[in-house]
């Protein structure tokens, strides 16, 4: 019937991976997911770049992280006047981080449907006034192991926190 009892799963847990607080560079990677893994969160608190451009994140597997890999992802912003913009990304999950002064709160579930396709639904909010939500579908050529969370342009990280869990 497709659906695991509790007491099928033994021990299965949530597992949390290590918090990275990024103050330079332009990518945080998260390695070694384990090949059972059916769902990932990535956790945002505070993440701030020091310019304008989009956070993306970006699935990998054992032979590097997926830039080629076609991905049909979209996010939009939502401010109390209404929509302030929707962006298609084929690339990569995007996610609208607006500019230098905002900073990002939020978290993208990435759950296996079948095989090695996977889809991204998330909420965050950029500042006190914007929300967001990103959504997404992927497959990659063979099993997860790691992801990347980097920007669309040069910007580096200043601030902030991101983390998994997986499960």
């Amino acid at each position: 019937t497709g659906i695991t009892t509790l007491g099928a799963l033994g021990s299965s847990v949530i597992t949390s991976g290590t918090a990275v607080a990024p103050t330079t560079g332009t990518a945080v990677d998260f390695t070694g997911i384990p090949s059972w893994v059916k769902r990932v969160t990535v956790l945002m608190n505070d993440v701030s770049l020091t310019g304008s451009e989009y956070l993306i994140i970006r699935l990998g597997t054992a032979s590097g992280i997926l830039s080629t890999a076609v991905y049909f992802s979209m996010t939009s912003a939502i401010t109390t006047a209404g929509v302030a913009s929707a962006v298609n990304f084929t690339t990569s999950f995007g996610i609208q981080s607006g500019n230098a002064s905002n900073s990002l709160n939020g978290q993208f579930i990435i759950s296996n449907i079948t095989g090695n396709t996977w889809v991204l639904s998330g909420t965050y909010t950029q500042n006190t006034s914007t929300m967001g939500f990103a959504t997404g579908r992927v497959t990659i050529p063979s099993v997860l192991t790691q992801l990347r969370i980097t920007n669309g342009g040069s910007d580096t990280f200043d601030a902030g926190t991101i983390n998994i869990l997986y499960e």
